[in-house]
């Protein structure tokens, strides 16, 4: 993948993507998942590490601090590790989003809601027995870390629940980005 030169590494504005969710909670989480999968997928050694390392670190002293941070990580690694399949996650310049983003999102925005059996539903697309008691462990602790931050996630609706655990990709595991 040939590197792209971003000029603004911040969190993405709703005025220039129009098609990202409209929260600021919501498009931190985005902007982190996205910021980890380009960080995993470059070049050990790279300028394209180094930055997405770095753009992981600011949106981290803005909300949640290091323990966030820990706890995102933790998630993510399960998430990249142990799903039963492939995670498309989109690069940081992307106006669009994929299903699994917005079941990221979704999972989390259940899970701080306290709403267990939701975030449960959600995250089941990717994990059953104790990949998902870890999975649900870190994204608790992370959700948590948002809210002390006053980061709130929206709940997902019924509808949206239904229609990400509707939609079925290949069974492979690992992590794509585009």
């Amino acid at each position: 993948m040939p590197e792209r030169s971003v000029s603004n590494t911040s969190l993405p504005q709703v005025s220039t993507l129009s098609t990202l969710p409209s929260g600021a909670a919501e498009r931190f989480v985005l902007h982190v998942t996205r910021q980890w999968v380009g960080a995993l997928t470059a070049e050990a050694g790279s300028a394209r590490l180094a930055r997405h390392i770095d753009a992981w670190h600011r949106a981290f002293c803005v909300a949640g601090g290091p323990m966030a941070s820990r706890h995102w990580d933790q998630f993510m690694g399960l998430v990249a590790r142990r799903s039963a399949r492939k995670v498309n996650v989109k690069c940081c310049a992307c106006q669009q989003m994929t299903m699994d983003e917005r079941r990221i999102i979704a999972a989390a925005g259940a899970y701080q809601n306290a709403q267990v059996e939701r975030g449960r539903t959600i995250l089941g697309h990717w994990f059953k027995g104790d990949g998902m008691a870890l999975a649900e462990h870190a994204l608790i602790l992370f959700v948590d870390h948002l809210s002390g931050s006053g980061y709130r996630l929206s709940p997902p609706t019924d509808h949206e629940t239904r229609s990400l655990t509707i939609a079925v990709l290949a069974d492979n595991t690992g992590v794509t980005i585009h």
